[in-house]
């Protein structure tokens, strides 16, 4: 847990800096959640370097409450490509504000709105699941066009990855409320 109190701006973005490093030493993978008294303003810088060029960007925090998938409401991917050149990653996260554990079903779909494949994944309170190329682990087909939706018995936060697999750029998109 990272505490910062009484800093100024420049103070308390040297005291994050390194926080990923920190809480996650060896490259392992987890969430990180903020709390503060006062607005603020969270991102994530993500960058890949590759002899064929560097990528970066930042994407936005998303906000525990407000940009949680509700339990029982499907949430939908605006594209999940699974290719020889691009992979759909999905990533869960149980906020915990239930404090239950609950679980998650993916359903992959084709071009054509038809169902390709399904499967559900378990998550505990607080924990974080990546789901590597989404659409062929719960047993779809792939390819450039698809999407996949989402329905769990527990609020989650998800988001896909895009990554292109010659580049190692990354497109992070959070999943939306099914209309």
């Amino acid at each position: 847990k990272i505490r910062v109190q009484g800093k100024t701006r420049e103070q308390a973005r040297s005291l994050i800096a390194d926080a990923l490093a920190v809480l996650f030493p060896g490259g392992a993978e987890g969430a990180m959640t903020f709390d503060s008294d006062a607005p603020v303003a969270v991102s994530a810088r993500l960058a890949s370097g590759r002899p064929e060029g560097d990528y970066a960007g930042f994407e936005r925090a998303q906000s525990i409450g407000s940009d949680a998938i509700l339990p029982a409401t499907p949430a939908f991917s605006v594209g999940a490509p699974q290719t020889d050149t691009r992979q759909t990653d999905l990533i869960l996260f149980n906020g915990g504000e239930q404090h239950a554990a609950g679980s998650v079903t993916v359903t992959a779909y084709d071009a054509a709105g038809n169902p390709t494949g399904q499967a559900t994944f378990g998550l505990a309170p607080g924990q974080v699941l990546r789901v590597p190329a989404v659409v062929t682990a719960v047993g779809g087909a792939g390819g450039p066009v698809g999407r996949i939706v989402i329905t769990s018995d527990i609020f989650i936060y998800a988001v896909t990855e895009q990554i292109d697999l010659a580049t190692g750029d990354i497109e992070i998109a959070p999943l939306l409320p099914l209309p």
